[in-house]
């Protein structure tokens, strides 16, 4: 079905995720909320995904907030640079390569309660489109952020569940506290973390559907951080 409420038909970028963003959150405290963002020439049939800019763009300003809104198909849909404090809550979707990438926050950021999941996607583990994103997506990528708090989140059918990398900034730090992972290849890849470390409580882990090399976490060989895990659960098929 169609979406209704207050919704934007975003056009603009297609074909390249250089550009504009959709949404720009220019200034302190700037703040979306309560809004649905769609991409009509966004087709199922398109394997790859035509890429676009990121749907959000928060750069270089603190306190801006993502809530409440649901971005049905973008290609990216949050990317947070710079973006002390920032704040997501409550926002839904399926974006096709990132669903949230934060870098260069060196200030508490927060995510809670996002749900990417196949929102307007006839699912099959067959079907071409969900292979990319189940062997090529990103639901959640933390590069650089200090002390980063994350609760109640999660993702359905991605390659990577929640990525933590590196930039030329650095790497991850915070606790992570009942976040989940269905269907993905890598539920939990660490590639780098800071010496502090990766704290994660009540996660729940599943292999990539009808997969034989999936793998719950992944720890890199440069990581330097502890990754602790506690209370998590693992299954599906991760023989």
């Amino acid at each position: 079905s169609e979406p209704n409420g207050s919704v934007l038909l975003a056009y603009a970028g297609r074909g390249s995720q250089e550009g504009p963003p959709f949404i720009r959150l220019n200034g302190n405290m700037a703040t979306v909320s309560g809004l649905v963002v769609y991409y009509p020439e966004w087709s199922q049939a398109h394997v790859p995904p035509v890429p676009y800019p990121a749907c959000v763009l928060a750069e270089g300003y603190d306190n801006v907030a993502v809530l409440n809104c649901c971005l049905i198909n973008p290609y990216e849909a949050i990317k947070l640079v710079g973006a002390g404090r920032h704040l997501v809550r409550n926002v839904y979707g399926y974006p096709s390569w990132r669903g949230l990438y934060v870098d260069a926050c060196y200030d508490v950021g927060r995510v809670e309660n996002c749900h990417f999941w196949p929102f307007g996607v006839a699912y099959s583990t067959e079907d071409p489109y969900c292979q990319w994103v189940n062997l090529n997506g990103v639901a959640f990528e933390f590069a650089r952020t200090d002390w980063q708090y994350v609760l109640n989140t999660f993702c359905f059918g991605y390659g990577v569940g929640y990525k933590f990398s590196e930039s030329a900034a650095g790497a991850a730090n915070g606790n992570f506290l009942g976040i989940g992972a269905d269907c993905s290849r890598r539920p939990v890849l660490v590639e780098q973390a800071q010496d502090w470390g990766i704290l994660i409580t009540n996660g729940e882990f599943v292999g990539r559907w009808a997969s034989a090399d999936s793998v719950c976490v992944e720890i890199g060989p440069q990581a330097r951080g502890k990754v602790s895990l506690t209370n998590c659960s693992f299954w599906g098929p991760i023989d």
